[in-house]
């Protein structure tokens, strides 16, 4: 389970993989080829440094 909430809007998402590149623990690609948040224990430090990089800024923490 994780200890944290984060979501990707897939409208905006253009799939360019940075968040996967740069917090590979909280993102990941479906088998479909959308970015997907994954499951982890606690929150990620690298979760801020991928909402703050998104050039559609389509992630955000809840």
């Amino acid at each position: 389970m994780k200890d944290y909430a984060a979501e990707v809007d897939l409208v905006t998402c253009i799939r360019c993989g940075i968040c996967i590149e740069l917090c590979p623990e909280a993102f990941g690609w479906s088998a479909t080829g959308f970015v997907v948040v994954r499951e982890s224990e606690g929150r990620p430090e690298c979760l801020e440094e991928a909402i703050k990089n998104c050039p559609a800024d389509c992630i955000r923490e809840r």
